[in-house]
């Protein structure tokens, strides 16, 4: 079965790759964020295991706020390390 839900976003969380020698664009994360899923969960109704989630932006808000997350968890899990990877911005 299929379900959905509305969410109002103004501001979206994009991961940067890990990799510092990766230079990336905004375009690039931003399509990577919007990439469909497959997700665990428990439905309700039919009691399957998993579920595809897509994302999509219906309609744009006057003000969108993007947010890199440029930290990682390092090796022993007790800090986060901040990744240095260059990211394009377009003016396009």
């Amino acid at each position: 079965h299929t379900r959905s839900m509305k969410e109002k976003h103004v501001d979206l969380s994009l991961s940067v790759p890990d990799d510092d020698a990766i230079e990336c664009a905004v375009a690039d994360l931003l399509e990577s964020f919007f990439v469909d899923s497959i997700v665990e969960c428990k439905c309700e109704e039919c009691g399957g295991g998993k579920a595809m989630v897509k994302l999509s932006l219906k309609q744009l808000p006057r003000f969108l706020v993007i947010h890199l997350k440029r930290f990682r968890l390092n090796e022993s899990g007790s800090q986060y390390d901040k990744l240095n990877s260059a990211v394009k911005v377009s003016r396009t």
